[in-house]
């Protein structure tokens, strides 16, 4: 019993390992990892839990009642203030790549 539990610890400190290697790789340069990326697939993440709770809020109100009783002008200011951030992240991204300089190797003659 004693092996398997320390078979899972080892797992886990491995899966930790790998997180904290890919911490340093976004921090370090030209590793392949890119911050923006970060940043952008988190942003994703993040925004699609929020409209996902907005969409179990609108469920529960619809079978608790029968009736929609939320101010549905406050949800759609709440979809766009998310899709603004979804928008953002992304416009970021794009124009921050827009100018970087890619090396590409010289074609040999």
């Amino acid at each position: 019993m004693c092996s398997r539990h320390s078979f899972k610890l080892s797992i886990k400190m491995k899966i930790l390992q790998r997180i904290a290697q890919a911490y340093n790789n976004i921090v370090r340069n030209n590793t392949g990892y890119s911050s923006k990326n970060y940043f952008l697939v988190w942003v994703t993440n993040i925004g699609l839990f929020l409209l996902l709770v907005a969409g179990i809020v609108l469920l529960v109100d619809v079978f608790y009642d029968g009736t929609v009783t939320t101010d549905l002008s406050g949800m759609a200011q709440f979809v766009g203030a998310v899709a603004g951030v979804f928008a953002s992240a992304g416009v970021t991204k794009a124009w921050s790549e827009k100018f970087e300089h890619h090396d590409k190797p010289e074609s040999e003659s």
